[in-house]
């Protein structure tokens, strides 16, 4: 067992370690709040934003041509991975970074680009002999349309140029039942069946005019619904990473309170076993206090000697033998006789002392 002194230094590590737990929970339940509203403020836009776009996709036939529909699968392939720029937040990171691992794996592409977003997410790929393209560094701890439109913008210049057909975005979006589910979602090409449970806010309409044509319309709406998606990613990315480190410091704050129970009842044991071994140590000590002996080779010569000695019921004698010096012979006692010689008697009653040797030696009794 431990001792109480060990026990106590331990006490103190687990408490500041729990005073971090409990902040670091704090901290992300705030900002888990934060990210809600925030995707509740995106919500009626981008909302808003699909409805326009099944409008105009439903009344204007198949006449609508757009670069933004160009279709050329698995040629030119680029994925947007987003993992947090930090850990400490249970297996958030991991199982985001092995769906992305095995997405890539598993189909076979001409051309291949990653963007990250994340510390975390830049580092794995390094890892992985995979250098990213681009890395975007800590805009998750404040995502927000700037950041949005900059990668959106990226993305449409890269899809327009050519230079990439397909474009999807990895990220973990935090479902009902607060359950984290990480998510591969198409960004580029934009296909008409992904409206198709888009809200209708207008009613079907023949020989709609459009100013100046439709696709120009469609080509200018576009990008604000990818803009809408991408901060909605960015968003919901930012929810899931501070929820999953909400529940890892919680748990880790419960795991300290169970610690310093469990310590604290070590410590109660080990002050019981302590306290104990000093009662026995006393308890042993009495025969030690009946029968005090020692030894001194100065003065008094080779030996002396100094106890209590029973001699009739209630009554001790303490005496003091030396061999050297003083020799036997010389006795006192407590009362107000005296015996000739070289010793008294001293006792409660007048009489005589016990015995006078004829030494230089004493004896001293009394009763007690």
């Amino acid at each position: 067992m431990n001792s109480v002194e060990e026990i106590n230094h331990h006490i103190k590590v687990v408490q500041d370690t729990r005073k971090i737990t409990r902040a670091m929970y704090l901290i992300s339940s705030s900002r888990t709040k934060r990210a809600l509203r925030l995707n509740e403020s995106n919500k009626l836009y981008f909302q808003r934003v699909r409805s326009n776009i099944r409008f105009i996709i439903e009344n204007s036939g198949d006449s609508l041509q757009n670069p933004y529909f160009r279709q050329h699968p698995g040629k030119q392939v680029a994925y947007l991975v987003i993992a947090g720029d930090k850990g400490l937040c249970g297996s958030y990171n991991t199982e985001i970074l092995k769906l992305a691992e095995d997405t890539i794996k598993k189909n076979v592409y001409r051309k291949l680009s990653i963007y990250t977003i994340g510390h975390i997410a830049s580092e794995f790929f390094y890892r992985m002999g995979m250098k990213p393209d681009t890395s975007y560094i800590h805009i998750l701890y404040d995502p927000n349309l700037r950041n949005a439109r900059e990668i959106t913008a990226e993305m449409c210049r890269l899809f327009r140029g050519k230079h990439l057909d397909e474009i999807y975005a990895v990220y973990t979006l935090l479902g009902d039942k607060n359950v984290l589910k990480p998510t591969v979602l198409r960004l580029l090409p934009v296909l008409k069946e992904d409206f198709l449970d888009a809200e209708i806010l207008h009613k079907a309409a023949d020989k709609l005019l459009y100013h100046p044509t439709v696709e120009e319309v469609f080509e200018s709406i576009v990008p604000h619904y990818l803009v809408g998606l991408v901060y909605s990613i960015l968003v919901q990315s930012y929810e899931s990473e501070h929820f999953a480190r909400m529940m890892a410091m919680e748990a880790s704050t419960d795991n300290a309170d169970e610690m310093l129970a469990e310590m604290k009842m070590e410590m109660n044991h080990a002050r019981q076993a302590e306290i104990t071994r000093e009662i026995s140590e006393i308890i042993s000590g009495i025969p030690a206090c009946c029968r005090l002996g020692f030894s001194s080779g100065s003065g008094y010569g080779p030996g002396l000697e100094a106890g209590y000695k029973l001699v009739s019921g209630m009554e001790y004698r303490a005496g003091i033998d030396s061999g050297a010096g003083i020799g036997p012979g010389c006795g006192s006692g407590r009362g107000s006789g005296h015996s000739p010689g070289s010793g008294s008697d001293i006792g409660p009653d007048a009489g005589p002392g016990p015995d006078l040797g004829p030494g230089p030696g004493h004896e001293f009794g009394g009763t007690l």
